[in-house]
């Protein structure tokens, strides 16, 4: 069941209203559920907002027994008391605004900031150095002062005029898949995600896989197809151009015997305009693939895209405590020989090694470093999760691409019992040191030995490195970008941006590599202030 109709409100403690709302999807439940169930799949609000009460008397506890990504918000005037509840693997974001006898709440921040356009001097300025190496804020922050978010597993609860906001689920390591071996690791790895695409592609549908080059994509493509789920790739690049993601993309779709189609970047005009309606930042040039890729799954008929994002943090990521211990524990020429063999350093374990952009002014580059210094006490794989669940990116892209369109997103690598595994393995099958590496995911690599061109299995990328095509993008249009991140831009003004360095930047194809990513943030970001005024 999936139901992506935006949804908002708000309740005054003086008045109370009545409200039964819920977004996202649902993919499993238990058979007590399947009254509630039918009754919201058939829009009838009312009896499902009764239903819910009738439910809620044994307690909130069948939340948690609804396998899905959904938002549930449920308030009884009668009794001035009800709950607004986000489940543990919602990736859409639910905003909140809070005066001393209301509360407003929507899946729109642009809903919730009460007024048109808010003004710059609601933008938090001293986050958006951070925001510069992915969106990392705190799950329940957002870029506007008066505005936060309901983190994933957390409840409101509202009894007259006193709130609370609790953790109401969580994930628990299971002893269990602690003591797994690797091949019944493996093993239950395929399980797992065979179940989950069989659990949540309904028959109706037809995918289209973002398919990057790498492991992750490559592997839910073939776990699609194992499935006989119609499907097609979609690989974002230049045609004729032969990088090794390129390279592994055609043999994944050779192997698999499905079509793939390049999807070349769309326009910087055109990007320009859609991120001047999303009231946020958009960190990433990604948005325009999902905007290509969604013109082309129109024609093809296509209603889900599936991504393997996600991938990085089940099998991969192994917190910095742990990983760090690893290091330390051995011999000094041991560690030694480890570290002039480690050619791509996760920015868990040496986050202070992440280029910080060129174009930064000194000051900028300070707080770049301290944040940098910072995401040391990230130290598990359960706090990256839970920073991944709570970005803006997948709201912003089900928002203003995919649900006008009739379209969602498939996630396979975002399941409970994934996640599970991944807070449960041993350091040992997180990453491994081989061949004068760090080799992430050794799991889901033994997993699919036998399922993938070899190329892909032993395909190990720099973290941080730069796309071909994102690099010929920027060169393409940096006259454009030089143009916007001049000496009038919002981010020199405030004092983060070198106008001259980034010049430089533009200017030179090396230079350019380096700020790659740090030009696309900038870039984006300045679209969105300016949005603002």
């Amino acid at each position: 069941m999936r139901k992506f109709d935006p949804i908002q409100g708000f309740i005054d403690f003086g008045f109370f209203q009545s409200f039964f709302q819920f977004y996202g999807e649902v993919w499993g439940y238990p058979p007590k559920l399947e009254p509630l169930m039918k009754l919201i799949q058939n829009n009838n609000w009312h009896e499902a907002k009764k239903e819910f009460k009738t439910l809620l008397k044994e307690g909130t506890g069948f939340l948690k027994q609804i396998d899905g990504a959904f938002i549930v918000v449920y308030f009884e005037r009668k009794e001035k008391a009800g709950l607004i509840y986000r489940s543990l693997l919602c990736k859409y974001s639910l905003y909140l605004r809070r005066t001393k006898r209301q509360i407003f709440w929507s899946t729109r921040i642009e809903q919730v900031l009460g007024e048109d356009r808010p003004h710059l001097s609601k933008v938090k300025k001293e986050e958006l150095v951070g925001s510069c190496f992915a969106e990392g804020q705190e799950p329940s922050q957002t870029y506007f002062r008066d505005i936060k978010k309901l983190p994933a597993g957390y409840m409101i609860r509202v009894h007259r005029e006193n709130e609370e906001m609790t953790l109401f689920d969580q994930l628990r390591p299971r002893p269990d898949y602690a003591k797994l071996k690797w091949d019944k690791a493996a093993d239950l790895v395929i399980e797992i995600l065979t179940q989950t695409i069989q659990d949540r592609v309904e028959p109706a549908d037809r995918v289209g896989v973002l398919l990057s080059g790498g492991i992750d994509s490559a592997a839910i493509l073939m776990l699609l197809k194992s499935c006989q789920i119609p499907v097609v790739a979609y690989h974002w690049g230049w045609r004729g151009e032969k990088s090794k993601v390129r390279i592994s993309a055609e043999k994944v779709t050779r192997l698999a015997n499905v079509p793939l189609i390049i999807l070349e970047p769309g326009d910087l005009k055109a990007l320009t305009k859609d991120a001047n309606q999303f009231y946020l930042p958009y960190p990433g040039l990604d948005y325009l693939m999902i905007k290509e890729a969604r013109r082309q799954s129109q024609k093809d008929g296509i209603n889900l895209l599936a991504s393997g994002y996600f991938g990085d943090y089940i099998f991969g990521y192994d917190g910095t405590g742990r990983f760090s211990k690893r290091i330390w524990n051995k011999t000094l020429s041991r560690r030694l020989m480890e570290k002039l063999g480690m050619l791509r350093p996760t920015w868990a374990d040496h986050p202070e090694n992440i280029p910080i952009p060129l174009f930064f002014t000194d000051k900028a580059a300070k707080e770049a470093k301290n944040y940098l210094g910072s995401l040391k006490e990230k130290t598990s794989a359960r706090q990256a999760m839970g920073y991944s669940l709570n970005r803006d990116k997948e709201s912003l892209i089900q928002l203003h691409q995919l649900s006008p369109h009739q379209m969602n997103m498939l996630f396979p690598f975002v399941s409970r019992k994934l996640m599970e595994i991944a807070i449960s393995l041993p350091s040992e099958m997180k990453v491994l040191f081989r061949g004068g590496q760090w080799i992430e995911k050794p799991v889901l690599r033994q997993a699919f030995f036998d399922w993938l061109p070899g190329e892909v299995i032993a395909y190990v990328p720099r973290q941080y490195r730069v796309l071909p095509m994102e690099a010929r993008f920027l060169l393409k249009h940096r006259e454009q970008v030089k143009e916007l991140l001049d000496e009038d831009s919002i981010l020199a003004d405030w004092g983060i941006i070198h106008c001259e360095r980034l010049k430089e930047c533009l200017e030179h194809q090396r230079l350019l590599m380096m700020s790659t990513k740090g030009l696309i943030w900038a870039f984006m970001t300045e679209i969105w202030l300016r949005s603002l005024l």
